[in-house]
């Protein structure tokens, strides 16, 4: 759910199509998971102005209260989880997490 209210936060309006490709699911996962933050009010659907046909989902207001809520308490929890760490660890933890992502991306 964070992911996707993250994806919709940053990027906008986006239909399930382009929401399966950006997290490289089949459109039915992403479907199912996009009714149920609908069904919280977390998302909302509306035509797609350029094919009526089609679905746009995008995050609410209430979404994006509940993405703000979360991403502090990741923060703290992180921060919680590091305080005993020293610079040069976190910064050594910090460009692994990048290799990582890059290594996912690629």
């Amino acid at each position: 759910a964070y992911l996707l209210l993250r994806q919709l936060d940053e990027f906008g309006p986006a239909r399930v199509k382009e929401l399966a490709e950006a997290f490289k699911l089949d459109i039915s996962t992403l479907s199912r998971q996009a009714s149920a933050l609908e069904n919280k009010k977390f998302i909302s659907r509306s035509s797609d102005p350029s094919d009526g046909r089609v679905s746009l989902f995008d995050i609410t207001p209430r979404g994006k209260e509940m993405l703000q809520t979360d991403k502090q308490m990741r923060l703290e929890r992180y921060h919680s989880m590091l305080k005993e760490w020293s610079n040069e660890e976190k910064e050594l933890f910090g460009k692994l997490l990048m290799r990582m992502n890059d290594a996912f991306i690629d």
